[in-house]
Order: structure tokens, then sequence, then C-alpha cells
């Protein structure tokens, strides 16, 4: 976003804490997302950025809270005036909410989201999101099997549900290179034609 932020810090005993306040704007031209729903792809907007975060760390474990709202709109490219919303008007309200731990306790590595999305009144759109990956380190090697799920609703029900599983090996060369294997497999619920399930095998 083009804004401003203000953060300040604070030691308590082992731990650090850190409180950020912040806001401003941000503009997407011909947006990519926008274009899988519709031929045309339009200028989106978020005005009115506004959001604090909080997070708490030690020597292992980092933990994080955010929450942020803002109003967007769209419009097509080289027009001035936006497009109207499902829920009547031109501009509508979002919020995002989102919980975040990590941790690092000698040989395992932990990791773990999850976020809540709520965008206009009318149609009620709200999304869930959360993952979790798990790991263990052998001397160079590491190896992480993870899950992750994204659901999406409106008040007239459920539009698409997708989960990922995971599985990598990681082998670290040296402190500033490292290669990795993963294999993902991506379950997709999601209405056609935007769904599709799949299997991905990565080396990085």
């Amino acid at each position: 976003y083009n804004g401003a932020s203000l953060t300040h810090y604070r030691d308590l005993g082992d731990w650090a804490l850190r409180l950020e306040v912040y806001g401003g704007a941000e503009s997407s031209r011909k947006n990519k997302l926008q274009a899988l729903f519709s031929d045309v792809s339009t200028d989106v907007r978020w005005s009115g950025i506004r959001g604090v975060l909080a997070e708490a760390s030690n020597d292992w474990f980092t933990g994080r809270v955010s929450y942020s709202q803002s109003d967007y709109s769209n419009r097509l490219p080289g027009e001035r005036e936006d497009l109207p919303l499902p829920a009547g008007g031109t501009r509508g309200p979002q919020s995002f909410l989102g919980f975040a731990a990590l941790a690092d306790w000698n040989a395992w590595q932990f990791r773990g989201e999850y976020g809540r999305v709520k965008r206009e009144r009318g149609p009620g759109y709200a999304a869930t999101i959360y993952l979790a990956t798990l790991g263990h380190q052998w001397g160079k090697f590491t190896l992480t099997g993870g899950i992750s799920r994204y659901r999406d609703t409106f008040n007239y029900g459920t539009i698409s549900v997708t989960a990922t599983r995971s599985l990598a090996l990681r082998y670290e060369i040296h402190t500033g290179a490292a290669v990795k294997l993963q294999a993902d497999k991506f379950n997709d619920h999601t209405q056609p034609p935007l769904g599709g399930n799949a299997k991905v095998l990565t080396c990085l």
C-alpha cells in the first residue's frame, strides 16, 4: 500500500514486543484476479486502508495478530466512474483478520496461520484460510509436511473449497544456499470452470 506506518518496540523480560499501526491506499490497473470473472479487466482501488499489528517473540517462538479494514471499488480502464457493486452503491467495505505462529525448538519447526476475510454486507462474502506445517531437521536435511485450506461463502452458500497437502525435503548446501524437492496435492472443489485438482512436483 501507499501510506504511512508507526511502529513501537518494547522488551519485556525475555520477550520482544512490536506494535504497528498503519494507513493508506492502493490501486491495481487491469487487475488480473478480476479478469478471471469477467471478459474485461477492471481497475481496482482500496481506499481508506487502516490497520493494526501486534507481535511478540522470544528465542524460539513468534506470535502475531493483525487486523485491517478498507473500502474497495472498481472501474473500467480509462473511465472516471466506479462500477456498481452487487450490494448497491459503488464502494464496499472489507476487513482482514489474521493470526500467525512460528516456532523453532531444537530440531523441530512449526508454522501456523489463520485468516478471515469479509467483504460487502449484501452478498455476505466471507473467506476462511488456514495452514500448518511441521518440520524436523537431521543435520543438513529438513523434512517438512504441511496442510492448507481455503473456503469462501456467500449468503446463499459455499462457493469454493480448496485444500493442499505438501511434503518437502530440503538440503542445506551452505548457510546461503539450499536445494528443495517438494510434492503438492491440490484438491479443488471450486465451481467450474475455475476448479480442478492438481499434483505438482517441484525442485528448486
